[in-house]
């Protein structure tokens, strides 16, 4: 039991069945054969590639971090890690694996599975999120826009859980889970049907149930907006003068947001670095508070209405499934960026810090608008589509 690394880069290494606590395992080269027998081996970091033997037999991997299994077959392994898609992540699962039984926890925050290959489950495949509101987990591809397939010949036991390019397959049922989100571009994988909820508590952290309502001014206690949903904050949403909606949680993805209707001026304070999956309609009084990265990722055809307001921060576009069409002018303090997917700007006019894309292959629709540049640039990538219509920089 050590914290330490342990590396193995030649001949037989047999644990015979004991426990193992490593700060990492690594082994990547040389001619190795490693049979786990009925082993519990726990560490931080798993690296297995090239000219490998690995008998699992019936040994379990719980694994905290980065999880690299070489494509190999596996019998039992759980990853547990506390990273999510904004902080970096921590539970990335490479090569295409086959694993026996293979369990994704939490036991706090927003937390993720990133795939970097597809990956097959003989026995039962178990994702499970803390819980529905505040501490969910992503499952997500690598490559946004690009599918990964989970195929699992045994059980799917789903809750609490978000994805987002992936697909489900194999003769598991994955229709039968709990709370499950869709931030876009699956398939085969069975989604809580969308709802509508209403905020309703004035002061409160959007998280918490007591705050939402399934109509507008009803009762508290409706499930918390999941991806796919759509939150009104209306005239019953605020009984006074200035209150506050806090949503400042790393990792979160937010759901279509309507503030029409909204009276008493309250504040949306976000705060930290966050995800859209929706549409997004502001009005004039409302404060909105952006202070970290915000990154627009809607699923299909959604739309942006400003209603006066003057973003504060970086906008990051990286949609390659969507389409964002502006529905009143833009303006923005800091940086537009358009990674993927189509800006459509509706003929409304864009003002923005500098206009900024990186390796695209997105569209930005300009129209007839002005568009002004207070910033360094206007400075599109060679692989955007710009159609510039009449519009004037």
């Amino acid at each position: 039991s050590q914290t330490f690394e342990i590396v193995f880069s030649n001949g037989t290494l047999n644990t015979n069945g004991q426990t193992i606590t490593s700060g990492s395992f690594t082994s990547t080269s040389g001619t190795r054969t490693l049979t786990l027998g009925a082993s519990a081996w726990s560490c931080a970091i798993w690296n297995v590639a090239g000219t490998i033997t690995l008998n699992a037999d019936t040994s379990t991997i719980t694994c905290a971090n980065q999880f690299v299994g070489g494509g190999k077959t596996y019998y039992a392994v759980v990853l547990t890690s506390t990273g999510n898609v904004t902080t970096g992540i921590a539970n990335d699962l490479r090569g295409a694996n086959t694993f026996t039984n293979l369990t994704r926890t939490n036991a706090s925050g927003y937390t993720a599975i990133e795939l970097g290959a597809n990956q097959t489950v003989t026995g039962t495949l178990t994702v499970t999120g803390n819980n529905a509101n505040s501490e969910r987990i992503l499952v997500f591809s690598d490559t946004l826009g690009t599918q990964r397939t989970i195929t699992c010949n045994g059980t799917v036991s789903l809750t609490n859980v978000d994805f987002r390019d992936t697909v489900g397959a194999g003769t598991a049922s994955w229709a039968s889970g709990t709370s499950i989100g869709n931030c876009g571009n699956n398939s085969g994988i069975t989604t809580t049907t969308p709802v509508n909820r209403y905020w309703i508590g004035g002061t409160g952290t959007y998280t918490d149930t007591a705050e939402w309502s399934a109509t507008s001014g009803g009762a508290g206690g409706a499930t918390v907006p999941l991806p796919q949903d759509t939150a009104f904050f209306d005239a019953n949403s605020f009984s006074g003068a200035s209150q506050i909606v806090t949503a400042t949680i790393t990792g979160f993805r937010l759901p279509s947001l309507d503030f029409t209707g909204t009276t008493n001026t309250p504040t949306f304070d976000t705060g930290v670095s966050t995800e859209f999956t929706g549409s997004l309609t502001m009005i004039a009084a409302l404060t909105w508070d952006d202070g970290s990265t915000q990154i627009f990722r809607p699923v299909g055809s959604r739309t942006l209405t400003v209603g006066g307001q003057t973003f504060s921060v970086d906008k990051t576009l990286d949609m390659p499934s969507g389409t964002l069409t502006m529905q009143d002018a833009y303006s923005g303090a800091q940086n537009l960026i358009i990674t993927s997917g189509t800006f459509d700007a509706n003929n409304f006019a864009v003002t923005t810090g500098s206009f900024q894309n990186t390796a695209s292959t997105g569209t930005t629709v300009m129209g007839s608008g002005l568009w002004t540049i207070t910033g360094t640039s206007f400075d599109p990538a060679a692989g955007m589509t710009i159609t510039p219509g009449t519009s004037t920089i």
